[in-house]
């Protein structure tokens, strides 16, 4: 893309070029753009990073910001001039898709406290039965293992084989093709039915023919199989009978879902047809689409590539009684969902001419002319987009930067150098930022939208409590890589109002470090934060106007999941020394928080670490599980000690559920069952 000059050339120069005017040279080249450094640095990183662009002086403060497009011409223009901040930089409006987090408004003191349990009545039937580990109480999650405390259902992608005898021997030949059949056809993968309750009768029923995360509702299955979505009736888990399918349309793909009472809440994404870019089709062979009229868009123009669509969806007839769409990028961002709303939140990075226009009218003036500040003054004036503002301000100073001599070149290459790096450390808070947008249920309607400073983690970074909604970020992490170190990194955390208001913020935990794992329990908040070793925060947030930090424990190591296994017990997953790392913290005294208990596993990894639907708790015998390379783990934390209870040494376990006092230990392979009083195998069923 070109870029034309908006400042007459006359005014660009201090003089006719002639053999006696100084031309660049290569130290010039280095100060010039020490500035272009700083800004091809931000370009670069953001175009792999960022997810949200806009132009200068953009603040969310209001749902008004957010609005739909009246028009198919109206969106392809807004196409257009997104197109610009899509080649400068690659940013844009990270999923304004959904996002997940939640805690309830008024939950018990006990809750997320223990693994999730559905109650059963008697009848012969299990009394204690398990949940999948989820963020938020009484909203579930997909995942690959369901139970109803009688049937259990797995879902596997992986085939299996066992030969009868050695396949024979094929030679390879030059110019010999070797028959499709010479080789074993593996079966696809499926979703088992097994009975499972009593542990004595544990067999395998039957199989589904379709794999993929799963949701159980009532005696309804449902399989989230690549784009197509399959009800099943399991009433009779021996016979499970195919009520309803639907398919998302070849352009449009699955991003996640929620179910919550009886309804199942699904995002989805799609690349847009910058030519015909609605109405937008959903399912296949269905004639339901989003026109374009019913697509919300930022007020501001910002890089755009996806469209993202909210479903609700009734899990009994597959059918669509719900839809909210928006504009967006990729690139997805963290989806935190309360049984009252959507929280999205998209990163995006902050006005980068504005920050350098900023240091030349004041740290850098003594570096630059009277003539130059006046043109970048007039500059900033105008209405032009971000980028090409920087495209200008490169040209302002580096005709200013040509008409010096060598040795001012060379004065002002270190100037230049020492001032702009140690002014931009000062503006990370403006250059990185975190949108938020509340979706309605009720409606899926836009009802408060935010800005802060930073980049949440992950979806544990966002939480629901009381009317109020706290949200952890790092800041300086995403681009500082110019100055060659993190050393700028910072975390804070902002707790806001039901209109996404700042009320109070707790800033600058972990100096120097990043957000490895957070947690919100109640009024309390625990963050992780890593570079060399591992601080522990403990945040007091009962006085949302003014949050405070109250303890820190610096220990080896980093946690990437906590979870709460009882009053002010938190446990950590992570690593130390390249093994997987468990840590029992006592938060009893806020201000004194302690280690006091620690394990190292003879692993280098476990799925907790990155997906904790992994983990199970049972609080009754005060136990967890997590899987690993090797086997299963199963740990006691009784007494605020860990010990462990019990190793079973299987390559490919991957779930556990309990049901009674039984815990399964679901693998690829097997079904273990276990007593959870003596720990004895009760049985095993080999898949």
């Amino acid at each position: 893309m070109r870029y034309m000059s908006i400042v007459p050339p006359s005014e660009l120069n201090t003089g006719e070029s002639s053999p006696n005017t100084p031309q660049p040279s290569s130290k010039l080249v280095f100060i010039l753009v020490f500035v272009l450094l700083v800004v091809t640095t931000y370009v670069l990183l953001n175009s792999e990073k960022t997810n949200f662009s806009l132009t200068p002086g953009t603040i969310f403060n209001t749902a008004n910001t957010y609005k739909k497009f009246a028009s198919e011409a109206e969106y392809k223009t807004y196409l257009e001039k997104s197109q610009e901040l899509n080649d400068m930089q690659g940013g844009g409006i990270a999923t304004f898709g959904m996002r997940e987090d939640s805690l309830r408004r008024a939950m018990p003191p006990s809750a997320g406290m223990a693994q999730p349990t559905m109650e059963k009545t008697a009848d012969g039937g299990p009394i204690r039965v398990s949940e999948t580990n989820t963020q938020v109480k009484g909203i579930d999650e997909p995942d690959i293992v369901k139970t109803d405390g009688r049937s259990l259902f797995v879902s596997s992608d992986t085939p299996y084989y066992l030969m009868e005898k050695p396949l024979p021997a094929i030679r390879m030949a030059p110019g010999v093709a070797v028959a499709p059949d010479s080789f074993p056809q593996l079966p696809p993968g499926e979703t088992r039915v097994i009975t499972a309750f009593p542990p004595e009768k544990l067999a395998k029923l039957t199989g589904i023919k379709y794999t993929g995360d799963l949701l159980l509702i009532d005696k309804t299955l449902v399989i989230f199989s690549g784009k197509a979505i399959y009800g099943y009736d399991v009433a009779d888990p021996a016979q499970p009978i195919e009520k309803w399918k639907t398919e998302l349309d070849e352009k449009n793909e699955l991003v996640t879902s929620r179910l919550l009472t009886n309804k199942i809440y699904i995002v989805t994404r799609q690349s847009i047809d910058f030519g015909h870019p609605c109405p937008i089709p959903l399912m296949e062979g269905s004639a339901k689409v989003i026109p374009c009229v019913e697509i919300y868009r930022p007020e501001t123009v910002v890089s755009v590539d996806v469209t993202y669509t909210g479903l609700i969806l009734n899990p009994f007839t597959g059918e669509i009684e719900k839809t909210v769409s928006f504009v967006g990028k990729y690139d997805s961002s963290v989806i935190y969902m309360s049984p009252n709303a959507l929280y999205v939140t998209y990163s995006f990075t902050g006005d980068m001419f504005d920050v350098l226009y900023g240091f030349y009218k004041n740290e850098g003036r003594s570096l630059i002319s009277d003539t130059v500040v006046q043109k970048l003054s007039q500059l900033n004036s105008y209405e032009l987009s971000m980028s090409t503002k920087l495209q200008e301000l490169q040209t302002v100073v580096e005709h200013y930067y040509q008409s010096l001599s060598k040795d001012e070149q060379l004065r002002l290459q270190n100037e230049t150098q020492n001032k702009l790096e140690s002014y931009m450390k000062t503006k990370a808070r403006e250059l990185e930022k975190t949108g938020i947008v509340k979706v309605r249920l009720a409606d899926f309607s836009v009802t408060a939208t935010a800005e802060i400073s930073g980049r949440p983690l992950n979806q544990f970074s966002l939480d629901e409590y009381q009317d109020t909604v706290r949200i952890a970020t790092t800041f300086g992490d995403n681009w500082w890589g110019f100055g060659g170190s993190n050393t700028q990194n910072a975390s804070d955390v902002y707790i806001l109002n039901e209109d996404l208001k700042t009320m109070g913020v707790v800033k600058d935990l972990g100096a120097g470090e990043r957000i490895y794992s957070v947690r919100f329990v109640e009024n309390q908040g625990y963050v992780v934060t890593f570079r060399q070793t591992d601080p522990f925060y403990v945040l007091d947030l009962s006085n949302p106007r003014n949050p405070q930090k109250t303890g820190e424990l610096k220990i080896p190591g980093f946690s990437s999941y906590l979870h709460p296994l009882a009053k002010n017990i938190i446990l950590g997953v992570g690593q130390e020394n390249g093994k997987v790392k468990l840590s029992l913290f006592n938060v009893t005294d806020p201000v004194n928080p302690t280690e006091v208990a620690k394990y190292s596993l003879d692993e280098y990894w476990t799925e907790v670490s990155n997906n904790y639907h992994a983990f199970l708790q049972d609080g009754k015998h005060q136990i967890f599980f997590l899987p690993a390379g090797q086997g299963g783990y199963i740990f006691s934390y009784s007494d605020h000690e860990l010990t462990l209870q019990k190793a079973v040494s299987e390559d490919q376990i991957k779930r556990a559920v309990f049901i009674n006092d039984y815990l399964y230990l679901v693998g690829e392979q097997n079904i273990t069952v276990l007593d959870e009083n003596n720990w004895e195998t009760i049985k095993t069923l080999n898949l």
